[in-house]
C-alpha cells in the first residue's frame, strides 16, 4: 500500500494539500467520501512530521475510520477514543474495552509522538481531569529504583483502580507485605513487583488464573490509569469548601420543596465524603465540580497536531441530538436530587473548536452547511463508487477495459498473497490482462494486483486512479481483524461470573429481563458465544460478550421481584 500512496501522492491536486497543511489555517477537500478519505489521511500523515487527530461526527463513523485506517496502513499507530454518545449510558456503564482504549490515546497523545488519533463527537464533548493530573499518575516502576509505599494504594485507588485480596482481572491491585500486584489496563497480563524494603527487587508478569509468575523477569513497566479520569484525594479535599459553597447556592434556587430536600440530602453526604478525601459514588458524574478548570481530550492534544474534521456539518447535528437527550436526562436526575440545577456535563462543541489553534483540514462531501469557517483554500476532488459486479466477469472485464482506455491505473486490493495468484488467474481466464505487483513500482495504466485492504473500492477521475476490492468483485469481504485490545472475552465475563440462570438483568436498550445462561451461536462458520435473556411473552434476546457492558445484575434493595419487559415495547424508554 505504501507504493499506491507515493504513487497517489504525486498528483498535483494532493501534492497542493500536503503543501498547504504546513500553513496556519483551515482548508476544506469536497468531492470524495469513505475510503477515500482514509488513504487520503494516511497520504497525509506520511508526508508530514506532526501527529494527526481525526474528528468524526459519531462513534460508528469514529469506528469505520479507524478500521479503515488500520486496513489501509498496518504500519501507522492508529488508535481510537470510542465515547457513548447517550450521557445516560456512558455515565452508567463502563466497558472494559472503550476505557482500555481510551487511557491508551490519552497516553499517546500526551507523549506527543507522531501517529493517528479518531475521536467521535461525544470524545470531545467528555470532560476529564487536568493533563497535569493525568500525568501525575502515570507510574513507572524500574527495579532498583524506590517507590512511596505507604502512598501507593491511595494513588492505585484515584488512578481508578480496585484493591482485591488477590488479582483476576484488569483495574485490580492488591498489596501483601513485599508483594505488589497490579493488573494495568495498557497490559495483556499482571505485573508483580517484589520489594526489598522500598526498593523494587523484582518484577515479572503472572498468569491471573493460576497465579504464576512468568520465567522472563523485566526492568520497568508504565502503570497507566484504568479510568479515564483521576480524581485525587487531596485535589478533592481541597476544593471540598469552595465545591459546598457552589452547592448551598444551586440549591437555594430551587423553588420545589421535595426537589430541594433531595438536593440537600444528597448533598450532605457528598460533601461529608469529599471532606474525608473520600470519593462520592460515580464521580464522573461530577467531573465539573470536582476540577475547577474544564479540561477535555482537545487539551490533551499537541498543539502541532493536524486536526482532520470529517463531516463537519454532521458533526454539529449530532452534537445538537446529543445536547437534547442530554437535557432530558438532566432534568429527571435534577428532579431526583442527584445532580445539581445547571451543573455542567458535557463541554460544548462550538467552543471546543473557537478555542483550538490547530491546523484543520476539513473532509465534506459538499461545501454546505459549514457556517461562517474561512478556508486558506479550497480543494475540489472527483468520486465515484464502485459498482457491486457479483462474479459477474463479463461485467468486470467490460469496465476494466473502459478504465484502461480512460488512461486509468486500476489497484484491485486483496487480502494475501494467495488470494493474489487466485483473482489473476480469474483475471486471466476472462482475458484480463493484470500484473501482481510485487516489490516493483507500480505499473500505470494498468491492472495491478496488489495485497492491501480498504472498507469500499472508490474510482478518482483526475487522478486516473481506480481502486477495487473483493467486495465490489464478488461479493466478498475480508473478514476483519480483531482490534488491538488487551481483554480477552475470558476477562470480559469475569464480572458476570455472578449470574446464574435465573437471574434478573437490565440492558440499557431494552430493561429488565431474565438471564437464562450461554450459549454458543454459529455465525458464518465461526463460534461465537452470546448471553441469552427472555423477555415477556418469552421473547428471546442474545448479546454478545463484545455488548456485555450494556447488562447488568439487576440489583433491589427491598429484594422485589421485578416486572420484566417487553421485548421492543415503550414501557422501559
Amino acid at each position: 500500500m505504501r507504493d499506491i500512496e507515493n504513487y497517489l501522492q504525486q498528483s498535483p491536486a494532493i501534492q497542493k494539500i500536503i503543501e498547504q497543511t504546513r500553513y496556519e489555517g483551515n482548508q476544506l477537500v469536497t468531492g470524495i467520501s469513505s475510503s477515500s478519505r482514509n488513504l487520503l489521511t494516511s497520504i497525509v500523515y506520511r508526508n508530514i512530521k506532526s501527529p494527526i487527530v481525526v474528528w468524526a461526527a459519531n462513534l460508528l463513523q469514529a469506528t469505520q475510520i479507524y478500521e479503515d485506517l488500520t486496513q489501509i496502513s498496518d504500519d501507522i499507530p492508529v488508535f481510537l477514543f470510542p465515547v457513548e454518545e447517550s450521557l445516560a449510558v456512558e455515565l452508567a456503564f463502563s466497558s472494559p474495552e472503550f476505557r482500555s482504549q481510551r487511557v491508551e490515546a490519552m497516553h499517546f497523545l500526551t507523549t506527543g509522538q507522531k501517529g493517528i488519533v479518531i475521536i467521535p463527537t461525544a470524545g470531545f464533548k467528555k470532560l476529564l481531569s487536568p493533563v497535569s493530573v493525568w500525568k501525575q499518575h502515570n507510574l513507572h516502576f524500574t527495579v532498583g529504583e524506590e517507590i512511596d509505599y505507604e502512598g501507593l494504594p491511595e494513588k492505585l485507588v484515584a488512578m481508578g483502580y480496585i484493591r482485591e485480596s488477590m488479582v483476576a482481572a484488569p483495574g485490580e491491585f492488591s498489596i501483601r507485605g513485599d508483594i505488589v500486584d497490579i493488573y494495568a489496563l495498557n497490559e495483556e497480563n499482571p505485573i508483580r513487583i517484589s520489594l526489598f524494603d522500598a526498593e523494587v527487587d523484582r518484577m515479572a508478569f503472572f498468569e491471573p488464573a493460576t497465579q504464576k509468575s512468568f520465567e522472563n523477569p523485566i526492568t520497568e513497566v508504565l502503570v497507566l490509569p484504568a479510568q479515564d479520569t483521576v480524581f485525587p484525594p487531596s485535589t478533592i479535599t481541597i476544593r471540598s469548601e469552595e465545591i459546598n459553597k457552589v452547592i448551598n447556592k444551586r440549591i437555594k434556587s430551587v423553588k420545589d420543596e421535595t426537589v430541594k430536600q433531595r438536593l440537600t440530602t444528597h448533598f450532605t453526604d457528598f460533601i461529608e465524603k469529599l471532606e474525608l478525601g473520600e470519593l462520592p459514588e460515580n464521580p464522573r458524574m461530577y467531573t465539573s465540580l470536582l476540577f475547577e478548570e474544564e479540561t477535555t481530550i482537545m487539551d490533551y492534544i499537541p498543539g502541532n497536531a493536524l486536526l482532520i474534521m470529517d463531516e463537519y456539518g454532521r458533526t454539529l447535528e449530532s452534537d445538537k441530538n446529543q445536547e437534547m437527550e442530554a437535557a432530558d436526562w438532566q432534568a429527571s436526575k435534577q428532579y431526583d436530587g442527584i445532580i445539581l440545577p445547571k451543573q455542567k456535563m458535557m463541554a460544548e462543541v462550538r467552543e471546543i473548536v473557537k478555542k483550538s489553534h490547530h491546523n484543520k483540514l476539513f473532509y465534506s462531501l459538499f461545501q454546505k452547511g459549514l457556517g461562517n469557517i474561512r478556508f486558506i483554500d479550497i480543494h475540489n476532488l472527483q468520486y465515484r463508487g464502485i459498482v457491486q459486479f457479483f462474479s459477474q466477469m463479463n461485467m468486470v472485464k467490460i469496465e476494466m477495459e473502459r478504465w484502461l482506455r480512460q488512461g486509468m491505473t486500476v489497484f484491485t486490493l486483496v487480502p494475501d498473497s494467495e488470494r493474489a495468484e487466485k483473482v489473476h488467474q480469474t483475471f486471466a481466464d476472462f482475458q484480463i490482462d493484470s500484473i501482481i505487483k510485487g516489490h516493483d513500482a507500480v505499473t500505470p495504466g494498468h491492472v495491478n494486483i496488489v495485497v492491501g485492504g480498504m472498507a469500499s473500492g472508490f474510482e478518482m477521475p483526475m487522478e486516473k486512479v481506480v481502486f477495487i476490492t473483493e467486495k465490489e468483485l464478488f461479493n466478498k469481504t475480508k473478514k476483519k481483524q480483531p482490534r488491538r485490545q488487551k481483554m480477552s472475552n475470558a476477562e470480559r465475563l469475569k464480572s458476570y461470573t455472578e449470574l446464574s440462570p435465573g437471574d434478573y438483568v437490565v440492558h440499557v436498550n431494552h430493561g429488565i429481563g431474565k438471564y437464562t445462561g450461554m450459549e454458543t451461536i454459529v455465525v458464518d462458520k465461526a463460534h461465537q458465544d452470546y448471553i441469552s435473556i427472555v423477555y415477556q411473552d418469552g421473547a428471546k434476546l442474545f448479546i454478545p460478550v463484545t455488548q456485555l457492558h450494556l447488562v447488568q445484575k439487576y440489583v433491589s434493595s427491598e429484594s422485589k421481584t421485578p416486572k420484566i419487559n417487553k421485548l421492543g415495547g415503550t414501557e422501559w424508554t
